[in-house]
């Protein structure tokens, strides 16, 4: 009976803690409803980790991550992955908080996993998340120049726009008047929308910001806004005042006001499309006011937030609002949206690959159609939140923002200059390996154009990367590397081609040389090679059928009737050995840059060896490379001016391929240059 009341007592008292329990993280939850993340965090550290709920320990996490408080927001998320009823999105903030923190390489296994959670339960995913896809983002190309600028406050300031020589952005700073309210989320007052005056000896230094009109600025959020390029149209970002949603929150609104022939500006009007459901906002107007472009996590986008535009008819009436959908919009955040008149859209994301957090993308628009976007990468971008860039007109400066470390508060606006107009080309990049995988550092990549000029050479990297950037267009790209087979590849870059595009670059081993002397061979069959190059075989009636080097036209690689007759010879040969193996070697001769002819010499074997290749058994028997002008037959150098005074006789004899034998495959070799016989 003792015992009894003793174990009644205990679960009482089990009871009554479990109770208290359950209020603490209930009155946790009220103050993340309220967005107040300082009170949330107290309460959910009171529950203590080990008892609270899965989805209080997720709204920890997240609490942590929304005050920007990285390193604890990727400590609870790492607990809360663990939980047997985690969600899948959960696996994507964790991988997020890594990478945020430079912690790639573990961003891209638990980026991996989220992939087969979701491929698990049937669902697609536009993800980029291919292992290095971020690598070399890091890398400043020097295109960049950023500046932190003298406005920001210990407060948020971002969301530039430019209004004539101002530039207007929203900002929580302490302001004058008398009503000042503050926000819970991070108890800072109310964003509201302010304009700073550029000075007038820099290119984008800015004088002391002064608040904009209050007929603008009210009790809640304002800004960001935005205005046409003769500054008749304005649109802004404002909190629904009158509705709060079903969730307890009051979303954002967007609104428009126009500029009378009398220089007054009509009422704020708000978008028939805004909902107390959800938000509409980050405005961005086109030069003319025609068209504006926003963000919006309304139903029926690709993601959590979406960018969308609409356009003005001649009435003054607005469209409903388009989805941009792919490649803009995926299923993470896509928002601060930018048009530049010169057809770029730039825009905020978290579901492209990025260096962490929100980066800035640029994306060409052609024909109305937006091409695959390209991430501006660093010093523009980094591993926080990096965000709202706009470039002027003559595109020699800017402004964007980021809370990044080093600066004066949560969010900071920087400047930027830029070295030369943006251009618009699609990342190329991967390792070069051979086939067993060996990596292959300090290794030369060429690329050349489709006429054959080399454009880039870069060396890859200790680590043996390489990453180049191309613009539309066909090119070849090529690597040797001695004791590999070269690698020649064609690739095709268009508006469509996603970016980055990795491509390992995999080179070939060639094959040892197997020829051993056997000098008791007494009878003279089979096949006859001369300083290593194959002259010819005998045919069963014991006669030496004789093969020519195939030679080409100036600066072409087609094969020609008479070269097609000597490679029929080498496809009779190599069929009657199915295993000799031939290695080939094109040249040109030296009437233009050394690059080209490399490039030249490259698309001569490689259709020497295509016509070998269909028409033989294992088509592997049969490979080479191009040398250029580096071996040339006669001799007649004509570097640095590629003239030179050789007949076209000679010229003709320079370009030529050649066929060399590495495997006898069991053919009688007659090596006339030694007379021994080679098996």
């Amino acid at each position: 009976m003792k015992n009894f009341l003793l174990l009644t007592l205990f679960f009482s008292i089990l009871n009554q803690v479990e109770a208290q329990t359950s209020t603490i993280e209930l009155k946790a939850d009220q103050h993340f409803n309220k967005f107040d993340f300082d009170k949330a965090i107290d309460k959910y550290l009171e529950v203590g980790v080990e008892v609270l709920s899965t989805d209080g320990l997720r709204n920890l996490a997240t609490s942590y991550r929304l005050l920007h408080i990285d390193t604890s927001a990727e400590q609870y998320y790492a607990l809360l992955i663990e939980r047997e009823d985690h969600k899948t999105e959960d696996l994507f903030m964790y991988a997020e908080m890594l990478q945020m923190n430079q912690k790639t390489s573990e961003s891209e296994v638990y980026m991996n996993k989220f992939h087969k959670e979701l491929e698990a339960q049937g669902k697609a995913t536009a993800y980029n998340t291919k292992e290095g896809s971020s690598k070399g983002l890091e890398q400043d190309l020097g295109e960049f120049k950023v500046v932190h600028l003298d406005i920001n406050t210990p407060k948020e300031d971002f969301g530039p726009a430019f209004y004539g020589d101002k530039i207007v952005f929203a900002s929580s700073r302490t302001h004058s008047l008398p009503q000042q309210t503050k926000w819970n989320w991070n108890d800072f007052p109310f964003l509201n929308i302010y304009e700073a005056k550029k000075i007038d000896s820099s290119e984008y230094a800015l004088e002391k910001p002064k608040m904009l009109s209050k007929e603008v600025n009210k009790k809640y959020h304002e800004g960001p806004a935005s205005f046409s390029k003769d500054g008749k149209l304005m649109v802004f970002t404002r909190n629904n005042y009158e509705q709060v949603s079903s969730d307890g929150a009051r979303k954002l609104k967007m609104f428009y006001r126009d500029l009378n022939e009398q220089g007054e500006w009509s009422d704020p009007v708000g978008y028939s499309f805004n909902n107390k459901e959800y938000s509409v906002g980050h405005p961005s107007v086109s030069e003319d006011g025609k068209t504006v472009y926003f963000a919006s996590d309304m139903p029926g986008g690709k993601g959590k937030s979406d960018i969308y535009r609409i356009t003005r008819a001649e009435d003054g009436s607005w469209s409903s609002p388009e989805n941009l959908g792919a490649p803009i919009n995926t299923e993470e955040d896509e928002m601060f949206p930018f048009y530049h008149q010169n057809n770029m859209l730039f825009f905020a994301s978290k579901g492209h690959v990025g260096l962490g957090g929100h980066d800035i993308f640029v994306s060409n628009v052609k024909e109305n159609a937006f091409a695959y976007p390209r991430n501006l990468r660093s010093p523009i971008n980094g591993y926080k939140d990096d965000f709202a860039l706009i470039l002027d007109e003559n595109q020699k400066f800017g402004y964007f923002s980021s809370n990044r470390e080093g600066g004066k508060g949560s969010d900071d606006i920087y400047a930027f200059t830029l070295s030369k107009p943006i251009t618009f080309c699609i990342d190329v990049k991967g390792y070069v390996k051979s086939e067993t995988g060996e990596l292959l550092p300090e290794t030369q990549v060429l690329v050349f154009d489709d006429q054959g000029q080399e454009i880039q050479r870069v060396l890859s990297t200790k680590e043996s990367s390489y990453q180049t950037c191309l613009e539309e267009g066909d090119y070849t790209v090529q690597s040797l590397v001695e004791g590999y087979e070269q690698y020649n590849k064609n690739i095709t870059i268009t508006q469509n081609t996603e970016n980055p595009l990795l491509k390992d670059i995999i080179l070939k081993k060639l094959p040892e040389v197997s020829q051993d002397t056997d000098t008791n061979k007494s009878s003279i069959a089979g096949v006859t090679i001369e300083d290593g190059n194959i002259k010819g075989f005998v045919d069963e009636k014991g006669e030496v059928i004789y093969i020519e080097n195939i030679y080409f036209d100036f600066d072409k690689s087609y094969i020609r009737k008479d070269a097609s007759e000597e490679l029929d010879k080498i496809v009779s040969i190599m069929n009657k050995y199915p295993e000799m193996m031939l290695e080939l070697g094109s040249h040109t001769d030296c009437r233009a840059p050394k690059s080209y002819n490399v490039a030249l010499s490259s698309r001569r074997a490689k259709s020497s060896a295509a016509y070998i290749k269909k028409r033989i058994s294992n088509p592997d028997r049969i490979f080479g490379r191009g040398y250029g002008e580096d071996r040339l037959l006669v001799d007649c150098p004509c570097e640095p001016t590629n003239v030179s005074d050789c007949s076209e006789a000679q010229h003709q004899m320079n370009r030529r391929t050649e066929f060399k034998v590495v495997k006898t495959g069991g053919a009688n070799i007659i090596n006339k240059s030694t007379n021994s016989f080679d098996k």
